[in-house]
């Protein structure tokens, strides 16, 4: 496929059910983890404009949907693209997602880039719209927050996962359509009809004719075919290589699984044995797909979005609630059991301690993390 938006959005997410599962398992997960708020000693902060700001970014979206197609732009391009609208105070009043082959990022100098230009087509014939949005050379603020994935070439854009993946999408695909074309020829293999003589014209025509409308399409699988004097049916077998398309189809599907660092076990695909069971792929997906995700973004609003607020990092500290996913309770069971059997505690250490390890208590300069 072309290594482009379009043909990876096509090709990838409207064609390939793997590449699809693969994209909305990452991107519904990451949707579905609350955002919480921390002062600087730790303390959650109940009510802030920042977190009204995230659970209603604007009137088309709510946080979980937001959040989704946030996820997904950045699996299907490697880049997410957020623009800030400002209320009557001048302060962030919306939150709106570009779509990242609509943007062009103008290159600056010192890797920081000079702006960035959207351009969307007309309404009901108008001529295009393109908007620019400047971004500070000093201070690198802009209403526009860029979100990328690492790309080992490219200094403005990131790299997609479909990227890594295009080889096996391909072939998944073309196994799809092997699969149907086969279940449009009655689930047979091809065969050729024979006779010792010639046809004339006429016969060939209507002889073709009546194999198009009486015996191809998987509505005419299986009827008897009726065959004139001379002619003889030769079916052809499937050759060892065609038998093993399921086989081949069942390799991309775990190579695109894979490149989305989704466990093959998560999607059905038969052939995986690296996990021991559902719940210990379960955990992993979040441990080395979910959590990594979130920190990226974590750091990115950290960044951006406080500071539109007036707020730094001595102040304020947006985060992600990990106890709220239910695939990481096994650990954090772990975590607790182990603190509980030690003897060289306090109870109130050990309170201290769990508290640490759920991520209640900590601040932005000084976090201890028993997650890993």
């Amino acid at each position: 496929m072309p290594r482009s938006y379009e043909s990876f959005t096509k090709e990838a997410y409207q064609k390939n059910v793997i590449a699809y599962s693969c994209i909305q398992l990452i991107a519904t997960s990451c949707a579905g983890i609350p955002w919480i708020l921390y002062d600087a000693k730790g303390d959650e902060v109940e009510e802030h404009p920042v977190l009204e700001l995230l659970e209603n970014p604007n009137p088309r979206q709510g946080q979980a949907a937001f959040m989704e197609a946030l996820s997904a732009y950045k699996l299907l391009s490697g880049n997410s693209f957020l623009l800030a609208g400002n209320n009557s105070d001048s302060l962030p009043g919306e939150l709106w997602l570009l779509r990242p082959d609509r943007v062009t990022v103008i290159p600056g100098v010192n890797s920081m880039p000079a702006a960035y230009r959207y351009k969307y087509p007309g309404v009901n014939g108008s001529a295009p719209v393109e908007i620019t949005y400047p971004v500070d050379q000093l201070t690198g603020k802009s209403p526009v927050l860029h979100i990328k994935s690492f790309h080992p070439y490219n200094d403005w854009y990131g790299m997609s996962p479909v990227e890594a993946a295009a080889n096996g999408v391909d072939s998944h695909n073309e196994a799809e359509k092997m699969y149907l074309a086969l279940l449009q020829n009655g689930a047979r293999p091809s065969g050729a009809l024979t006779m010792s003589g010639t046809l004339t014209d006429e016969q060939f025509t209507r002889l073709k004719r009546d194999i198009d409308e009486q015996y191809s399409g998987a509505s005419n699988a299986g009827r008897p075919m009726l065959l004139e004097a001379g002619l003889d049916w030769k079916q052809f077998s499937l050759s060892p290589d065609q038998m093993k398309w399921i086989e081949g189809k069942d390799t991309s599907a775990r190579d695109i699984a894979r490149a989305f660092r989704v466990p093959p076990m998560l999607l059905g695909i038969p052939g995986d044995n690296t996990y021991s069971n559902y719940q210990v792929a379960r955990l992993a997906l979040y441990e080395d797909t979910i959590l990594p995700e979130m920190d990226s973004l974590k750091s990115a609003l950290n960044a951006w979005l406080l500071p539109l607020f007036g707020e730094d990092e001595e102040s304020l500290y947006l985060d992600y609630d990990k106890d709220s996913i239910d695939a990481l309770a096994p650990k954090r069971e772990a975590i607790w059991d182990r603190i509980d059997k030690t003897t060289f505690l306090t109870v109130n250490e050990k309170r201290e301690a769990i508290g640490y390890a759920m991520g209640i208590l900590f601040s932005y300069r000084r976090r201890i993390s028993l997650w890993s």
